[in-house]
């Protein structure tokens, strides 16, 4: 019975961690919702169909950008 409480002491304290990581993301997110606004259909573009080296090199920074603010958020993303 220890050990089961003790598991769930510990399960309870990562829970707390987690809840408190979230609040200060959302707060993140509240001060600046410009940031992850939906962007213009028409204004997204493919690294992969730039033109000019210069702007594939953008395309490719603000896609690192975004792998860095959502994609690698969520516990399963493959870095």
């Amino acid at each position: 019975m220890a050990h089961a409480l003790e598991r769930a002491l510990r399960k309870l304290t990562r829970l707390d961690e987690d809840v408190r990581r979230l609040a200060q993301d959302v707060n993140a997110l509240r001060d600046e919702p410009a940031r992850f606004a939906a962007p213009d259909p028409s204004a997204v573009r493919s690294w992969l169909l730039a033109d000019e080296p210069e702007q594939a090199v953008l395309d490719l920074v603000e896609l690192g950008g975004w792998v860095s603010a959502v994609y690698l958020r969520y516990p399963d993303a493959a870095q």
